[in-house]
C-alpha cells in the first residue's frame, strides 16, 4: 500500500497513542496531550475507531481520519440544503452543492490533508459545527442541540486551526441565542468556553 500512497508516520503514532489512552487514561484525553506531548489527545479518539475495530492497517488508518471528514462534509452539505430550502431560495440543491464544492476543493483538504491527516480534523469540525447550526436553525431539537454541544466541545482539542472556529462559535452562539431566543444553545456556549479554557491550559507549556 505505501508504494502507491503517501504514508505519514505521525498519523500512525497519533492513532496508536489514542488506542493506548483508551485503555489507560481515565479522562479519555480531556486533560492529556498526545503526539510528542504537543497536541491534545482527545482529537485522535475520532480517528482510532476503525483501527480498534478491525486492527491496524493502512486502510483503517485512512478511514479513521477520512470518515470523520466525510461525515462533517455531508452534514454541512445537508444542513445548507435544508436551510436554503426552508428559506425558499431558488435552486437550493445547486447552491448547496456549490457551497460544498468550494469548501472541499481548496488547497487545504486536497493537498495538505493527504500528507498530514491530522490537518483535516479542524475542517471536518468546522463542517460539523456549521451543519449542526444550520439544522438547528431549520428545526430546533434536542438532537441538533446535542450535535452543536459536542462539536464546540471537540473543536478546542483539534489541531491549532480549529481554534479559529472555536472562537467563531463564541461569537455566533450568543448572537443566535439572543436573536432567535435559542436558549438550548446556551449550554453549547458554556461548554465551548470551558473546553477552550482546558485545551489552552494543557497546551500552554508547549512550543
Amino acid at each position: 500500500g505505501i508504494v502507491f500512497t503517501r504514508f505519514n508516520v505521525e498519523s500512525s503514532q497519533e492513532v496508536g497513542g489514542a488506542l493506548d489512552a483508551l485503555r489507560h487514561d481515565p479522562s479519555f484525553g480531556i486533560f492529556t496531550l498526545g503526539y510528542l506531548t504537543v497536541y491534545p489527545m482527545r482529537q485522535y479518539f475520532v480517528a482510532c475507531w476503525p483501527t480498534l475495530a478491525f486492527g491496524p492497517s493502512l486502510i483503517t488508518l485512512r478511514l479513521g481520519f477520512g470518515l470523520f471528514y466525510l461525515g462533517g462534509y455531508l452534514s454541512f452539505l445537508a444542513g445548507t440544503f435544508r436551510y436554503l430550502e426552508q428559506k425558499k431560495a431558488p435552486e437550493a440543491p445547486l447552491l448547496a452543492a456549490y457551497a460544498g464544492i468550494m469548501a472541499a476543493l481548496g488547497t487545504f483538504p486536497i493537498l495538505w490533508a493527504r500528507m498530514f491527516e491530522q490537518t483535516i480534523l479542524p475542517l471536518a469540525g468546522t463542517f460539523l459545527l456549521l451543519g449542526g447550526l444550520l439544522f438547528f436553525l431549520t428545526r430546533p431539537s434536542l438532537l441538533t442541540s446535542l450535535w452543536v454541544i459536542w462539536t464546540v466541545g471537540f473543536l478546542p482539542y483539534c489541531y491549532a486551526p480549529a481554534l479559529a472556529t472555536s472562537a467563531l462559535g463564541l461569537i455566533l452562539l450568543p448572537i443566535l441565542i439572543f436573536r432567535y431566543q435559542a436558549l438550548r444553545l446556551f449550554p453549547a456556549f458554556v461548554y465551548n468556553l470551558c473546553a477552550l479554557a482546558i485545551a489552552l491550559r494543557i497546551t500552554s507549556g508547549c512550543d
